[in-house]
């Protein structure tokens, strides 16, 4: 609630009839949601993350996020899986992109 009194407070501020004001919020989830969908489907597991070169991983990332994530996300990512925990297992992996493509199938399909 902080942030939103915050941004009242800046507009009463400017304003002289607040309702005049119109604001627009853009739903943002959906960027995380694509970026996921790319991460778990280009790299299905920890172990492929953490093997990939990080300088092709931070361009993929960069052009997925649209400039959101830079370098240093990618190092950070790629810093957690190699000191993920867990065992390779090609069938899940598999089955990761499979639900991954199910997912935006689906999700192309009710937008």
């Amino acid at each position: 609630m902080e942030g939103f009194e915050n941004l009242l407070q800046r507009i009463e501020s400017v304003a002289n009839d607040l309702n005049k004001i119109k604001v627009g919020l853009e739903a943002t989830g959906h960027y995380s949601y694509n970026i996921l969908g790319f991460l778990l489907s280009s790299f299905p597991s920890a172990s492929n993350i953490a093997n990939t070169n990080l300088e092709e991983l931070s361009t993929l990332l960069s052009e997925s996020s649209k400039g959101r994530f830079d370098y240093s996300k990618a190092e950070l990512i790629q810093y957690t899986a190699k000191n993920s925990i867990g065992s390779i297992m090609p069938a899940k992996s598999l089955e990761v992109k499979h639900t991954i493509k199910l997912i935006q199938e689906l999700g192309s399909k009710i937008f």
